[in-house]
């Protein structure tokens, strides 16, 4: 083979390699694209650096969220409640439970309390047992001053109420809140979320789906 001829089969090589590259990139593209769109939550237009949460949990620990490398799942309680709260954290261990343990070890699990009086340590200590999120979810507690600036950064409303039963003269308090559960990347950006959770249950599988989507 001439000079001119080898010069000629290297420059058909490189033009076969550049257009294999074209088309590998184009499709690494589009998958990465279409994965950020395949979650079951509602995705936010543009995912932004999720509000940092540090404090202390149920156990003392203290938690610092977004953590390098780690997606997350943030949602705020108070373990007195009787509706969206439990509902949603058995949803929450339910779809860890579908993942199983090696990939449920992978994603942080956080729960931001919204009662600074109604949650302590040993009121937290019983809700994760009876929703089966014991050393699974990290449940950050402390007072109003702690937790307010959190369910600022967060978007999340407040409203605590105090009613006295005329005849027995029990006094029962009532948080009122945004019932949100939020999804945090791998990069630290809040990427979806589930809404309205007082009127729309979290639908398990589709948890399970993303976990392991946000994990994968």
């Amino acid at each position: 083979m001439s000079t001119r001829d080898s010069r000629r089969a290297v420059g058909i090589a490189a033009g076969i390699l550049s257009v294999i590259a074209i088309a590998v990139g184009t499709i690494i593209v589009r998958t990465s694209h279409s994965d950020a769109h395949a979650l079951h939550a509602t995705p936010l237009p543009s995912p932004v650096l999720a509000p940092a949460i540090v404090g202390r949990d149920q156990s003392g620990n203290l938690i610092t969220i977004p953590s390098p490398g780690r997606p997350a799942l943030v949602t705020f309680f108070w373990t007195h409640c009787t509706d969206v709260c439990p509902l949603t954290a058995s949803q929450i261990a339910a779809a860890l439970d579908q993942v199983g343990p090696a990939t449920a070890a992978k994603i942080d699990v956080i729960a931001v309390s919204v009662d600074p009086v109604g949650d302590t340590p040993g009121a937290v200590t019983s809700f994760l047992s009876r929703h089966h999120l014991t050393g699974r979810m990290h449940y950050i507690i402390g007072s109003e001053a702690t937790l307010a600036p959190m369910w600022q950064q967060w978007g999340i409303r407040v409203h605590a109420s105090t009613t006295t039963n005329p005849v027995t003269h029990v006094v029962t308090r009532n948080v009122d809140h945004s019932s949100v559960l939020y999804e945090v990347d791998a990069k630290g950006q809040e990427v979806a979320a589930y809404n309205n959770l007082d009127a729309a249950a979290v639908p398990v599988a589709g948890l399970a789906a993303d976990i392991r989507a946000l994990v994968g």
